[in-house]
């Protein structure tokens, strides 16, 4: 396996050891073990790649990018290798599919301007997606349950 001279990666002095690309250089003559010395080389737009970098994101309880690099490399990376086996990569759910509702108001509408308006009490309805964080709002005129339940078949239909 070749690597371009004018890639970014030369500077590694990068090295395929069988099955996979690992960075080279003087740490060769280090004490480490194996996989400190040569941490592997992955693909920055690969799933396995974000995969991995969310895990020890989790794992350093949501630490900042060294904290993160940190406990990424050495054995722990070894150990992430053979985890993901068990991890399923499940697609995208649907909109609105795990949702959050709230009500916010009351608030006064008018139905129209000029002489002889009149204000209405009326609530804005706070639909958020989970999956997405989408939000849908929807000015509703009633407070009751009722009122909740038809609207609420209305927008899932």
């Amino acid at each position: 396996m070749q690597i371009s001279k004018r890639s970014p990666l030369i500077k590694l002095t990068p090295f395929f050891d069988g099955q996979n690309l690992r960075v080279g250089g003087l740490l060769k003559h280090s004490l480490l073990i194996y996989g400190e010395k040569h941490p592997l080389i992955l693909c920055p737009e690969s799933v396995l790649t974000t995969l991995i970098i969310r895990d020890c994101h989790l794992r350093c309880l949501h630490g900042d990018a060294q904290l993160t690099l940190g406990t990424n490399s050495g054995n722990r990376q070894q150990q992430l290798m053979s985890d993901l086996s068990s991890i399923r990569i499940t697609p995208p759910e649907r909109a609105f599919m795990n949702t959050g509702v709230d009500y916010a108001g009351p608030i006064y509408v008018c139905t129209f301007t000029g002489r002889g308006h009149h204000s209405h009490k009326a609530w804005i309805w706070i639909f958020v997606c989970c999956a997405s964080r989408s939000v849908h709002l929807k000015l509703v005129s009633d407070y009751a349950a009722e009122a909740f339940i038809v609207d609420y078949v209305l927008f899932i239909s």
